[in-house]
């Protein structure tokens, strides 16, 4: 009895070993091409979402996909990658664009968060970009992302609309590459929501074709792995939401090709009511402004009434201001802000009360005597 029980024991430790050892062998790897020198401004937590350290994001602790994440500085990269170098090739937001070598017929997946497209133009012939569409570009202030294709895997867990994709990074910066008029063999999944012709995210799968359009430079068509245009860009990497994190997860794992599980439903809800509604004179307007309270509103809804009307709808801000220059010279009106989204609006701002004056312009008067 004891002797089967350690053979049996001996027979376990060499399946376990065995196991561990197909486990580390199955370990797919994602070849990150990234500027050294910008590492820690950009992509630390992109590349700890994709490997095993994860992040905490909003107070929420996101596990990273476990994939081995090997770091290539740019310019370092070979000319070509095969499946003997890696699972996937992802190109990141810190590489200097002008002097990336171009993979577009590398058999290997690719995303590519570095602008969009190689249009053909003399500063581009380098650049690693994919032939999405016809015209490339970068939106300042960008936050949010509108879902506009939700029935594939990667944005399946997101409603149709708007979705707050990044926090504004701490000094007001924040960027979105975007890819316009695009090819027939893009999928587009995500576009600006403010400017619905720069789409975001793209993705082109197996066969895809055509992708190279006429006037653009030799590439792969039909492409010959997954493709993937992820527009986050600048330091937006480092100051995602939970959905921009999820989103990011659920691009790599469908590009490399295993079952998309990242993240979970995300419910869109009313937004926060907005508060500190304050008013000022400016020049012959009035100057609104107040406290976003929310992280997916859409826009904010201003009212106003004087005393003898009720409150009417003048307009929608895209931000927290807005300036009234419809006021008339010695009426006294009474605001009210309110956020909104796809869901429905908040509850209301206090309200504030203020009478428009004219812009009194103070002159000075030069005398001269003789």
């Amino acid at each position: 009895m004891r002797r089967s029980s350690r053979n049996g024991l001996a027979t376990l430790l060499v399946l376990a070993a065995l196991l561990l050892a197909q486990s580390a062998m199955a370990q797919k790897r994602i070849i990150y091409i990234q500027d050294q020198a910008n590492q820690a401004a950009y992509d630390t937590v992109v590349r700890a979402l994709l490997g095993t350290a994860g992040a905490t994001i909003g107070g929420v602790t996101i596990s990273g996909l476990g994939y081995q994440v090997i770091i290539v500085q740019q310019l370092a990269d070979p000319a070509v990658y095969t499946a003997a170098d890696g699972d996937l090739l992802w190109v990141s937001q810190s590489i200097g664009s002008a002097n990336v070598k171009n993979h577009t017929a590398d058999v290997i997946p690719i995303v590519n968060t570095e602008q969009a497209l190689n249009d053909g133009a003399a500063a581009d012939i380098a650049r690693n970009e994919m032939h999405f569409g016809t015209g490339e570009g970068a939106r300042d202030l960008i936050t949010d992302w509108r879902i506009v294709n939700n029935t594939h895997p990667i944005t399946s867990i997101f409603p149709l609309g708007v979705v707050r994709m990044f926090q504004l990074h701490p000094t007001g910066v924040a960027q979105s590459g975007a890819f316009t008029g695009p090819a027939a063999g893009v999928t587009v999944l995500c576009e600006s929501s403010s400017v619905a012709a720069d789409k975001v995210l793209g993705i082109a799968d197996r066969g895809a074709t055509p992708l190279v359009q006429a006037g653009l430079i030799a590439g792969a068509d039909p492409t010959p792995a997954r493709r993937v245009c992820l527009g986050f860009h600048e330091y937006s990497a480092n100051n995602f939401t939970t959905s921009g994190a999820y989103l990011l997860q659920r691009v790599a794992q469908w590009a490399i090709g295993d079952p998309v599980t990242a993240g979970q439903p995300v419910v869109v809800t009313p937004p926060a009511a907005p508060s500190g509604l304050t008013a000022t004179l400016a020049g012959n307007g009035v100057l609104l402004s107040w406290t976003d309270n929310s992280n997916n509103e859409t826009g904010f809804k201003v009212e106003r009434k004087t005393t003898a009307t009720a409150y009417v709808e003048i307009a929608q801000s895209p931000s927290n201001s807005y300036l009234d220059n419809t006021v008339v010279v010695g009426t006294t009106y009474t605001y009210r802000v309110r956020a909104t989204n796809t869901v429905g609006d908040s509850a209301y701002s206090n309200e504030v009360t203020i009478t428009a004056l004219p812009n009194l312009a103070i002159h000075r008067w030069t005398y001269y005597t003789k």
